[in-house]
């Protein structure tokens, strides 16, 4: 005959297990957790109000004036916790001849970084990505201060989207 455990024994037991097995979880070190953005081109603004400008209703902005213009692209960084959490950004564009870079700063407005693409992907109807992958302290002002894209877009050209993957518990 088999001897019968407390039901209260039982519960206690089955409380310690699982608040050693919530200590040991809680040592082992937090896993990446990936924290991308996709942006639609339309976020982008002229860098004078004097340019002429088109947005479309798919999300894209172009420069529709007969210049060469700067658009600035901003970027949402809400991961605060390393300095070098941004991993992975591009920007598509439209246009053979539209050059980007991605920048940052710090919060109080310290000088800026400014990084050229690794990497430019071809596809039809002229359209290009254009790649920043990073490596640590690539983008140094990132942990507390503002990122952000810089296209010059000749006459007839644009920005489709962008996107950038921050890393929100890397070790």
């Amino acid at each position: 005959m088999r001897a019968q455990i407390d039901p209260l024994v039982k519960r206690k037991r089955n409380s310690a297990a699982l608040i050693a097995s919530w200590f040991v979880l809680s040592a082992v070190p937090a896993v990446a957790i990936e924290d991308p953005k996709v942006y639609p081109g339309i976020l982008c603004q002229p860098n004078a109000n004097t340019v002429r400008f088109s947005r479309g209703i798919s999300g894209t902005i172009g420069n529709s004036g007969s210049v060469m213009s700067t658009f600035i692209c901003p970027v949402i960084h809400d991961s605060f916790n390393d300095p070098s959490l941004i991993e992975l950004a591009h920007i598509v564009v439209a246009g053979a001849a539209v050059n980007c870079t991605i920048r940052s700063r710090n919060e109080i407005g310290g000088a800026s970084v400014s990084l050229e693409p690794s990497t430019i992907q071809l596809f039809p109807g002229n359209v290009r990505k254009l790649t920043f992958a990073f490596g640590p302290g690539d983008f140094p002002n990132t942990a507390s201060g503002a990122v952000w894209f810089v296209c010059d877009l000749p006459p007839g050209t644009g920005v489709i989207s962008y996107r950038v993957d921050e890393n929100d518990n890397e070790n």
